[in-house]
């Protein structure tokens, strides 16, 4: 008996570790969060352009629209810029109320994935164990659950759909479910095959007329939302959410990437996982288990397939980051629970604990790495006051809504063009390319700032315009902390301009 205290006496210490791990990590990102949501520039390339289309919206235009030079809207569903419009009002423009927003449904997330291993294991500290994980995976999923982007919430009404129809299959709760779901493909087009899965679930294994709320829900929804934007927008709804993401080229290096680069730093919570899942496989062969197997390999199979797509960055590993979150926790303590049970427990019990620990190892980051410096703010307002101080419109693809705080016009962002410029269709490719170049020709711009070669239009760029300046002296200042590796490199002049010299 004393000998196996003496070995309970170590393994609750490496448990409490374990436990206070989880629960750093989960601290980390919150004060990450908090100082990253009021720092005035862009903490990913893209962010800026999220803010335009917010602005467009509260001026009262439409989103989807002719590609042209003036907007160019991203290829997602709308509802995250609706949303984000709504804080905005509250807020004030800029980058702080779609931050807030992503930050509100992180916490969202966190808070369902506890709800999903409470409800499962009978145990708050797996819960935390669960959720703990995530926030640690929070580096390894791009830093993105606080950016103004639409991932966060798109990912948060994904895991809240899930929920109400695993552990509430009453009338009201599938309903609320299959709301969830269709916002969510309303936020990102990714949660699709998602929905489809939910709905063949529904259909398959609910009971009576229960088994098409879901179905009915998610169709009647998508179905009247398409129509309503393809009628406000005259058509061009359809164009930017689903034509032109099915051009979108597999970058086959991804294909074994995924799982050679990717999931060796979840491998520990990928075993977990597997743990749980195939022992409900072998010992509870019933409905719920087809739920946990068809949920889990959704997510990673969605997460896997948007990897391998061109430009698919490290923020398409959140889906598959949640269901390991979630399945490392129910398999963690599935093995402890056996333990318990079987001979050799303790070694059993070890076993679980220190595989958890391990993978909080692997997960580990620099958090100041995570923060843009004091350095990047004054390089960032020195960039604004230089754009202050040029006469007329700037042409500054690459980081939407930053021309806005010099009083500039913005124009469309440079991966909203690059989408178009790519694309199979020859007619709307050749107009937008007209435009830019009867732009830039007849000196629309007359000071334009890039950050390198522009795709599909260094041609034009270098006929009517100039280099005069590097924008920044200094190398290591105002790069994104995630995202592309950009920023402002070359301030360019028309070569007709008032004082230009040859």
């Amino acid at each position: 008996m004393k000998q196996s205290r003496r070995l309970d006496l170590p393994l609750r210490f490496l448990t409490a570790v374990a436990g206070l791990c989880a629960a750093g990590y989960l601290c980390c990102y919150f004060i990450l969060a908090w100082i990253r949501m009021r720092y005035p520039y862009e903490l990913e390339w893209m962010e800026g352009g999220c803010v335009d289309h917010v602005v467009r919206l509260l001026k009262g235009a439409s989103l989807y629209g002719e590609p042209s030079l003036e907007f160019t809207p991203f290829i997602y569903t709308p509802f995250y810029y609706y949303v984000s419009a709504v804080f905005s009002k509250v807020f004030g423009i800029g980058f702080f109320p779609l931050r807030l927003v992503s930050f509100l449904a992180s916490i969202g997330c966190f808070f369902i994935i506890f709800k999903f291993v409470k409800r499962e294991t009978g145990s708050s500290f797996y819960g935390l164990l669960s959720t703990g994980l995530f926030a640690a995976a929070y580096r390894f999923s791009g830093a993105w659950l606080d950016l103004a982007r639409l991932d966060s919430l798109f990912l948060f009404l994904l895991l809240g759909s899930a929920y109400l129809l695993f552990f509430h299959k009453s009338g009201i709760g599938l309903f609320f479910s299959g709301v969830l779901i269709s916002l969510s493909f309303l936020t990102k087009q990714t949660a699709l095959f998602l929905a489809v899965v939910m709905c063949l679930y529904s259909m398959i294994f609910l009971d009576r007329w229960l088994k098409i709320i879901i179905p009915l829900i998610f169709a009647g929804l998508i179905g009247l939302s398409t129509l309503f934007f393809n009628w406000l927008s005259h058509g061009w709804y359809s164009y930017y959410v689903f034509e032109l993401p099915r051009q979108h080229r597999i970058f086959t290096l991804m294909v074994a990437g995924f799982w050679i680069q990717d999931m060796p730093f979840l491998s520990l919570a990928l075993l977990a996982s597997l743990t749980y899942l195939g022992n409900r496989l072998l010992c509870h062969r019933n409905k719920e288990t087809v739920f946990h197997l068809s949920f889990f390999f959704s997510m990673i199979l969605v997460s896997w397939f948007s990897r391998m797509h061109y430009g698919g960055y490290d923020n398409v590993l959140l889906l598959a980051t949640a269901a390991l979150s979630i399945y490392a926790g129910m398999g963690w303590h599935h093995v402890t629970s056996f333990a318990s049970r079987a001979r050799h427990a303790s070694l059993w019990q070890y076993l679980a604990v220190l595989t958890c620990l391990l993978q909080f190892f692997l997960l580990k980051y620099d958090p100041a790495a995570q923060l843009p410096s004091t350095r990047d703010l004054l390089a960032g307002n020195a960039l604004v006051e230089l754009m202050k101080g040029i006469d007329g419109d700037i042409f500054m693809p690459n980081h939407g809504y930053l021309p806005s705080l010099a009083g500039k016009k913005t124009s469309a962002h440079a991966m909203a063009l690059f989408d178009v410029l790519r694309s199979t269709d020859r007619e709307k490719r050749g107009n937008l390319v007209y435009q830019i170049d009867h732009a830039l020709q007849n000196g629309y711009y007359k000071t334009i700032i890039l950050d390198g070669p522009f795709y599909g239009i260094q041609r034009e760029v270098d006929a009517s315009y100039t280099p005069k300046a590097r924008v920044f002296q200094c190398t290591d200042c105002f790069w994104p902390v995630t995202g592309k590796r950009t920023r402002p490199e070359m301030l360019l002049v028309l070569k007709a301009a008032p004082g230009y010299t040859p």
